[in-house]
């Protein structure tokens, strides 16, 4: 996900200027009005605090979805361990015969090529949600920032993660804001229908 991050940082650091001509035909350097915003605070993942009200919630259904799939892990990393520990009393005691001992080391292989086929199924369900999240948020990012170039005469807003610069030229707060006033109908929506769930378990339980 840093990679994807970094992918959309400018890495041009110089400033920037335009030519244009004066009154006399002499071309002359333009000073370029150029403001930042930090993608790496929009769309964060080690802390999402702070970040984007949408990014916040799909990575959290993101999470959910992923739940079972973990749990199906969790169960199999047990059941693998045990077979192991079964297979290791064995071969110290020397209970059962050598073909017993070499289907149960068989049966533990076997659920060890599961779980690392589950793991697999795991990780790329994980980033591709994460990639489709990413892809979509950014678009509706880059549309802020470009309207808000427009609003406020900027003539480019570099898009980075590693950035030291005067606060005045920083639009990454204006650009959280205008992604989360986006979304704020859809998360009334959704806390509304997640009381409407809590009510109906408490509800059921109380029965």
């Amino acid at each position: 996900m840093k990679k994807m991050l970094m992918s959309l940082a400018c890495t041009c650091a110089t400033a920037m200027a335009a030519d244009k001509m004066d009154m006399v035909g002499n071309m002359v350097a333009v000073p370029t009005k150029v403001a930042f915003a930090n993608f790496n605070k929009i769309f964060n993942l080690e802390d999402l605090k702070g970040t984007a009200d949408e990014w916040q919630d799909g990575v959290a259904d993101l999470q959910i979805q992923l739940q079972a799939k973990d749990a199906e892990i969790q169960k199999m990393d047990q059941e693998l361990r045990k077979t192991v520990a079964a297979l290791k009393n064995m071969e110290k005691s020397e209970v059962g015969s050598q073909e017993a001992r070499e289907k149960r080391t068989q049966e533990a292989m076997k659920m060890q090529q599961e779980m690392q086929m589950a793991y697999q199924a795991f990780e790329q369900a994980r980033v591709q949600g994460l990639q489709e999240l990413f892809t979509k948020l950014t678009a509706k990012a880059t549309k802020v920032a470009d309207d808000l170039r427009k609003q406020q005469g900027w003539d480019g807003i570099i898009m980075s993660g590693l950035v030291s610069v005067d606060p005045k030229f920083d639009l990454t707060e204006q650009i959280l804001q205008e992604l989360n006033k986006s979304y704020a109908p859809e998360k009334k929506k959704r806390e509304a229908a997640k009381a409407a769930a809590n009510q109906k378990k408490n509800s059921e339980t109380k029965k």
